[in-house]
């Protein structure tokens, strides 16, 4: 069954149609010349007759029930479908949820901790969102967290790991990267923020991020908690220090 299902699905709607409705004419046409031939034998001078019937009547009534059907079918794909990616990626910005982004960087960091290879974290803040919403409306806010979502894609590695864990803040996973590597790209996501310019309803609105950094060279086998617990930590220090700036 799943095959079949997979099977139309990877065809199309239209393509689908076509092959039910093809494949119930022969049918069709197949069964009838059986029953003529049982009931009549070969000889049967209506059997073109008949199997002119037997080929008009699927091809008027197979595409209108087959339609209806696979209708259905490819609308519960696509409910599935939505369904699996918001299970996945955060709705607003495009970014792994929370549950998605500890699966993927629970599995790097087993691999970091069994191949002896470096790995870091980090927490982002961005400053004074809720100040956006309250001069701007939560409108602005949300396309302040889409912006700055973008940045943060234009500005991480293809293999960095990044999630929106809440209303302001995205986590990174950082694999095979140094303490120094991690630095640079927690400065990097800082400055890229600062310097972008943001406009809502014709407003430039100042943008600025605070993040916190946790690397693995000081202790490798540490449980991702940990490591997420000390960049949190760390994002705080940066917040208290005057916010728009990394801190370790």
């Amino acid at each position: 069954m799943n095959k079949f299902y997979e099977y139309f699905l990877n065809a199309g709607f239209i393509r689908s149609i076509v092959i039910v409705t093809i494949a119930s004419v022969l049918l069709s046409l197949l069964f009838t010349y059986l029953v003529i031939s049982l009931i009549f034998g070969n000889a049967q001078p209506d059997m073109p007759n008949y199997l002119i019937v037997a080929a008009i009547v699927p091809l008027i009534v197979a595409p209108l029930a087959s339609g209806s059907l696979l209708k259905l079918l490819f609308k519960v794909n696509a409910l599935e479908e939505e369904t699996r990616y918001l299970a996945t990626y955060d709705g607003l910005t495009g970014l792994y949820t929370r549950r998605s982004f500890y699966e993927h960087a629970e599995q790097q960091l087993k691999v970091a901790q069994r191949e002896s290879k470096n790995i870091a974290m980090l927490v982002a803040d961005l400053d004074g969102f809720k100040g956006i919403n309250d001069a701007f409306g939560h409108h602005a806010g949300d396309l302040a967290l889409t912006f700055v979502s973008k940045v943060i894609k234009e500005t991480i590695r293809s293999s960095d790991i990044v999630g929106r864990v809440g209303g302001d803040e995205f986590i990174f996973c950082l694999p095979n990267a140094s303490r120094d590597e991690a630095m640079k790209l927690g400065a990097r996501l800082v400055e890229n923020v600062t310097n972008a310019a943001f406009v809502y309803d014709n407003n430039q609105i100042k943008l600025s991020l605070s993040v916190g950094m946790c690397s693995s060279e000081k202790e490798h086998n540490k449980q991702i908690d940990i490591f997420i617990k000390e960049a949190d930590l760390a994002l705080y220090r940066a917040k208290k220090a005057g916010k728009n700036q990394l801190a370790e």
